[in-house]
Order: structure tokens, then C-alpha cells, then sequence
């Protein structure tokens, strides 16, 4: 015999689903007008270094009349955690993610080798 006890009820998939959706409707709704990437998107993706340090400083609030990026944190992740190799995410430039990439290996590697104490 089986137990429907742990079963949701019919239905509501679909109702988290949509709910789900009209959260992140809401949420770019809310927050995309204060994301400094919506506006000239050209220097986001430039591939002149001094476009990219621009632009992240902009993401991060460093640049006069634009506030630091509400979605940093989540951007910068998802750059790092994504491999991205162009563009600005979460106010780093490649090269601060190649770099934030190289310390974190380094780091690792230092964790996994056996201590000489």
C-alpha cells in the first residue's frame, strides 16, 4: 500500500511554478531600474580594459550617480561559477576574475597538501 501523506495536492506544481515566476516578474520590475548594466550596455561587453573598469566601477557604486548593483553578490557568482571569459559581472572584469580564479585554486591546493609540521 502506498502513502499519498508526503504527495502535494493536485495542482499546486503548477501554482509554485507561477508563483515562482511572478516573484521574479516582481523582482526585475523592482530592481532593474537601479541596475547600472541596463544602461550602455556597450561598455559592459567592451574590449577595452578601461570600458570594463568603468563599467565595474558603476556595478559596485564607486562611480558617481550610480549606487552599488542590488544584484552584486548574485552577478559575481554567477560570472565566476559560469567560467565567463567576457564582460563585466558583478563589478569584476575578467582579468579580476582570472585573478579571484588563480587565489582560489591556490588556496586549494594549498588546503589539500599535506602539512610539513
Amino acid at each position: 500500500m502506498t502513502s499519498t501523506a508526503c504527495k502535494p495536492p493536485a495542482g499546486s506544481r503548477q501554482r509554485s511554478r507561477a508563483a515562482a515566476v511572478l516573484l521574479k516578474l516582481m523582482a526585475e520590475a523592482i530592481v532593474q531600474p537601479y541596475l547600472a548594466c541596463r544602461y550602455d550596455p556597450n561598455i559592459w561587453y567592451s574590449t577595452r580594459q578601461q570600458h570594463l573598469e568603468l563599467a565595474a566601477r558603476r556595478c559596485r557604486g564607486d562611480e558617481e550617480g550610480y549606487p552599488r548593483c542590488p544584484l552584486l553578490e548574485m552577478c559575481r557568482a554567477a560570472g565566476r561559477l559560469g567560467g565567463e571569459n567576457h564582460g563585466v559581472w558583478g563589478g569584476e572584469t575578467p582579468r579580476q576574475r582570472r585573478r579571484a580564479k588563480a587565489r582560489q585554486q591556490a588556496a586549494q591546493k594549498k588546503e589539500e597538501s599535506p602539512s610539513t609540521a
